[in-house]
Formats: C-alpha cells, sequence, structure tokens
C-alpha cells in the first residue's frame, strides 16, 4: 500500500506576498500551511515575477515537508532551490513541480528493496539501490561543480563592466539632454513604478494599507547606444530600452510612461 501524501506544507515568504505573486518588503517573513496545488501555485506565480520587481530585494520562498526544508529564489525568471540551511546548501535551478517533489517524496527513484536478512545471492546478482538526490548532491566531484557554476554566476551577476554590445555615452550634454528626455515615472497602476531621475533610478510599489508609496530598490544608471541605439544601462548591468510610445522596457517588462 502506497504511503499517503501530507495533507498540507509549510510555506514561508520573505519579502513577498504568500501566493508569490508579488514583491512585498512591509510584510518581512509569513507563514501558512497550504496544500500541495497551493504551494505549487504559489512557486509557479514566484517564477512568473518581473525581474525588475525583484532587484534590489531579497526575496525567498520556504517550503518544508515530510522530506526536508528547501529555500527558492528567482533568478532571472528562472528557480533556484537549495536545502536548509543554504549556507552549506549550492542552490540549483529547478522546476515548481520538481522543487515540490523534493519536499514531499524525496527525488523519484525506482521502488525500494526490501531488506532481508536471510537472502543468501551473491552481491553481483541483487540490483543496487537507487542513488537519491541527496547522495547525489553529497559527492565531492558534484560539490566541486556546483562550486564552480555558483562562482561563475556570481561572477556574471555582479561584474561591473559595461553590458556587451553597449557604448556608454560620456558627453555632458548629450547626458543633459537625456536626463530631460527620460526622468519621469514609468509603470502601469497597481504595479511596480520605475522613478528615473537624472542617473537615480527608484523602483516603488503601491502600499494599499497606508496609500502611501512602499519603495523597493533603488539603483544609479547612465546612458549607452547599442546598434545605434540609446539605452538606459542600470549599475548593475541590467538595460532599460526606450520604445517607439515613450515607454521603458526590461526583459519582457514593459513600463509605459506616467503623466508628468
Amino acid at each position: 500500500m502506497s504511503e499517503r501524501p501530507p495533507a498540507s506544507l509549510t510555506l514561508t515568504a520573505l519579502n513577498l506576498s504568500i501566493d508569490g505573486s508579488r514583491v512585498a518588503p512591509e510584510q518581512g517573513k509569513a507563514s501558512a500551511q497550504v496544500a500541495p496545488d497551493a504551494a505549487l501555485a504559489a512557486l509557479q506565480a514566484f517564477e512568473r515575477l518581473p525581474a525588475m520587481d525583484l532587484v534590489g530585494v531579497e526575496a525567498r520562498l520556504y517550503l518544508a515537508g515530510p522530506q526536508g526544508k528547501v529555500a527558492v529564489q528567482n533568478e532571472g525568471g528562472r528557480l533556484f532551490a537549495a536545502l536548509v540551511p543554504e549556507t552549506v546548501n549550492t542552490m540549483t535551478e529547478s522546476s515548481p513541480e520538481n522543487i515540490i517533489a523534493l519536499v514531499w517524496s524525496g527525488a523519484p527513484a525506482g521502488p525500494p528493496i526490501a531488506a532481508d536478512s536471510t537472502a543468501t545471492a551473491a552481491p553481483a546478482e541483487s540490483p543496487a539501490p537507487p542513488i537519491g538526490w541527496r547522495q547525489r548532491l553529497a559527492s565531492p566531484w558534484t560539490v566541486a561543480l556546483l562550486a564552480i557554476v555558483a562562482l561563475i554566476m556570481a561572477v556574471a551577476s555582479f561584474a561591473p563592466d559595461t553590458p556587451e554590445g553597449v557604448e556608454m555615452i560620456r558627453d555632458g550634454a548629450r547626458i543633459s539632454a537625456l536626463h530631460a528626455r527620460f526622468n519621469g515615472r514609468y509603470g502601469a497602476p497597481n504595479s511596480t513604478t520605475l522613478v528615473l531621475a537624472s542617473g537615480n533610478l527608484r523602483g516603488v510599489g503601491a502600499d494599499a494599507t497606508r496609500g502611501a508609496e512602499n519603495p523597493l530598490f533603488e539603483k544609479t544608471y547612465g546612458y549607452g547606444l547599442r546598434g545605434g541605439h540609446e539605452v538606459l544601462v542600470v549599475d548593475n548591468g541590467a538595460l532599460l530600452e526606450p520604445q517607439e510610445d515613450g515607454s521603458l522596457k526590461f526583459l519582457e517588462s514593459t513600463y509605459p510612461p506616467q503623466a508628468r
């Protein structure tokens, strides 16, 4: 008889709404007991969050079940998970479905082999026990490889170099003209708003409970040329691309201009 799954999992959101659909720094950390399908929906919503919403915010989901507890973060629209504590475990890319499987029933494997103290069959004739995901992660070679991958990703994420294919604009008069052109607020109602002010970029969100704006992040930016077109270059290497309708585009997210 197969083991019945637990009725609920423990979902904890850090600087996120409990359903994973929006950044919520004012919330801090909140936990709830949720059904597996609700936990899956929260992970999927977290995965769909615009990358710009997550800039400068330590946003994570924690999911606990019978097989352990994992921390989940969004890097560029992809989910990465690690066993808790994260300080001794490496984040690896994982789908929402696999994250649920890890904490619920462990990694997929063949049926367990029953122990039989009276068995006399030669070891060569006995099937080897399946290697679980914990054993694979514990392998020194795997740990070394993941550490190298994590280092490469960290260098790529925080390198201060100009993005490839972009030539920075250095002329002071041209920069002043670009400031006058782009200064203002961008974003759809009830979503993250980008506030550009002469090289300073702030991200703010509406706080309905206080009727005020909730600061999300603050960055600096400059201007560059890519393929002959002007772009805004954020200090973390992100690019904001002006569109013909006056909006700014970041990856797949578009921020329309607001009335000045």
